[in-house]
């Protein structure tokens, strides 16, 4: 799963990972992980397909996933 607007926003916690969250994590299972991302962040999240090393397993999934972030920040810095 991965945060809509989480990269580049200024008061997120030193380390906080707000990107891609992954179906089969067993270290921190999805549902664990909406729910902190949700309290801690304020933030809803997109999932992705993969285990606990998602960047691993499936690096075009998140490079993709991490474009649109990137994108998305983008347009929103040109029409502010």
């Amino acid at each position: 799963m991965c945060a809509r607007t989480g990269l580049g926003v200024a008061g997120l916690p030193v380390g906080a990972d707000p990107g891609c969250r992954r179906t089969h994590d067993r270290f921190f299972p999805l549902d664990f992980q909406r729910r902190v991302a949700r309290e801690r962040l304020g933030l809803d999240v997109d999932v992705i397909p993969g285990g606990h090393l998602a960047a691993l397993s499936r690096p075009a999934e998140v490079a993709e996933r991490l474009q649109v972030y990137v994108d998305e920040l983008q347009e929103q810095a040109r029409s502010t």
